[in-house]
């Protein structure tokens, strides 16, 4: 079961992931899932409810190396032991389909779309800083209100 971390012990942990697969030249994936959460089909801002839900799910989903971290109604998630792009694509749709769904709290029902930007080492970025970012910025620029999967 993967790990969910506090921020200074995720980041210490995605940057052990990227040094071992800088060194034994392998992909690296950094996944930022933005959650786009609707209550009585109107988008709302506020995830202190749906987001530790979503995130139960996640921690179920992910592999033993996997690292995630939850920062301001997101979720970021460190992928190691990826082979290929397509890879990368499959095992997000999967985690895509898993967490984009219906959560109750509190007798409300909260509809969760997932919005989820990817980026690869070495394709992408040079150093981890660099991933995070773009892995961001393409969760951002996916304008839609269906799941949807953007690399970088």
């Amino acid at each position: 079961m993967a790990i969910c971390k506090q921020e200074i012990e995720f980041m210490a942990s995605a940057k052990t992931l990227f040094e071992l697969s800088r060194r034994h030249e392998t992909l690296f994936t950094i996944a930022t899932l933005k959650l786009v959460i609707e209550f009585q089909g109107e988008s709302i801002s506020d995830s202190t409810y749906v987001l530790p839900l979503v995130w139960k799910r996640l921690v179920q989903y992910l592999r033993g190396a996997d690292v995630c971290y939850a920062s301001n109604g997101k979720l970021i998630v460190a992928l190691s032991d990826i082979d290929s792009k397509e890879h990368a694509r499959q095992f997000c749709e999967r985690m895509i389909s898993l967490l984009a769904d219906e959560y109750h709290f509190e007798d409300k029902k909260y509809d969760v779309k997932i919005h989820l930007g990817l980026s690869l080492y070495p394709n992408d970025a040079e150093n981890l800083a660099e991933m995070f970012a773009h892995a961001q910025e393409a969760a951002a620029n996916i304008d839609s209100k269906i799941n949807r999967i953007a690399f970088y």
